[in-house]
Formats: C-alpha cells, sequence, structure tokens
C-alpha cells in the first residue's frame, strides 16, 4: 500500500486484502479494525478504476455495516469498549428488536444488488451468504434466508470455494439443529 510506484490496481488489491482481514478479525477476535482498513482502501480502490475493485470493497463494507448491526452499533465510536484494533468482548444480539428496520431493508438491498451485479459465480456466492446473514441474523426471517443460502451454497460448490461452503453449511446446520433434525445438522457440519 505505501509503494506509490505501484500500479493503482495492485495497491488497490493489497488495500483491499488488508481490510478483508481486518473486517474478519472483527467478526471472529471482536477488535475494531476493520472501519479503518476500509477507509484507507476506498481512495486506492476508487483509483484503481476498475468494476471488481469497487464491487469488492462494497461487499466488504456491507459485511463490516452487518457486523455493526449485529454486535449494536457504530464500531467507530467505541460500543463493546476498547480503542480501535483492541478487542472488546462484543457478543452479538440477533434478531430484529431494537433495530431500525428500513436499515435493516437497506441492508438486505445492498446485498441483494450486489448478487445481482457480481463479476462473477463466487462473488455472487458470498454476496448471497451475507444477504443471507442480514435476513437470518438481523431480520429475524429464517425462512427469507433460505433461498439465499441456497443460493450461496449452489454457487461455492460451482466454482469450489470451501470456505464460502463451510460457512453456509454451518449456519444451515444451526437451521437443522433448532428444527431437532440431528442427523441433518451432523451431516452438514462434518461435509
Amino acid at each position: 500500500i505505501a509503494d506509490p510506484g505501484a500500479a493503482p490496481a495492485d495497491r488497490a488489491a493489497l488495500a483491499l486484502a488488508a481490510a478483508g482481514t481486518a473486517v474478519d478479525r472483527d467478526m471472529f477476535a471482536g477488535t475494531r479494525r476493520g472501519p479503518a482498513a476500509l477507509a484507507a482502501a476506498a481512495p486506492l480502490a476508487a483509483a484503481a478504476g476498475e468494476p471488481v475493485v469497487r464491487w469488492d470493497l462494497s461487499t466488504l463494507q456491507l459485511y463490516a455495516d452487518y457486523q455493526a448491526e449485529l454486535f449494536g452499533g457504530d464500531q467507530d465510536e467505541g460500543v463493546g469498549g476498547g480503542a480501535a484494533g483492541e478487542e472488546t468482548g462484543r457478543l452479538p444480539a440477533f434478531g430484529p428488536e431494537g433495530r431500525d428496520g428500513a436499515r435493516l431493508a437497506e441492508l438486505a438491498a445492498r446485498a441483494d444488488r450486489l448478487t445481482v451485479d457480481a463479476p462473477d459465480a463466487g462473488r455472487r456466492g458470498w454476496a448471497s451468504f451475507y444477504g443471507a446473514l442480514v435476513v437470518d441474523n438481523l431480520m429475524g426471517d429464517r425462512t427469507g434466508s433460505t433461498a439465499r443460502f441456497g443460493s450461496a451454497l449452489r454457487l461455492g460448490d460451482q466454482v469450489g470455494d470451501g470456505l464460502l461452503v463451510s460457512y453456509v453449511e454451518r449456519h444451515l446446520g444451526g437451521h437443522d439443529e433448532e428444527d431437532g433434525n440431528l442427523a441433518a445438522a451432523r451431516a452438514r457440519w462434518e461435509r
């Protein structure tokens, strides 16, 4: 990112990789590094001038916004305690109670647009997955998330994206477990 002599597309790719890592770390380690990394990546993505780079940035922004809703607010404002980059000990809050319905609808619509506009099947699968997370975990509409999860699973299988497939199977296995279908849950989780 710091090499001003690098091609704009290369600088953007590196910045997006760093932002993706930060956003994932926020999700799984409770840090708050994503917003700063996304802010650093935005001008580099714009300078690259490539639609796929802008799509990748928009998708990471959607995922970060999903996390902000899931964990109770704007991660830049110290929700959950701790300074930027520190672990916060945040706990997720599922369902629509206490959330702005218009904000949730906007997140789902963004995921749907990203799904339609995806430049390839793999990216379409990830956008569908993020849309399923919004609909299932934030809106509390498990039925509405089923088609999105199913699409993400099919696309993940189609392109051989084992990470995407594993995330979808984990969520669908949770649905099976909630329904009392432990054999189906286990089959998904062991896949």
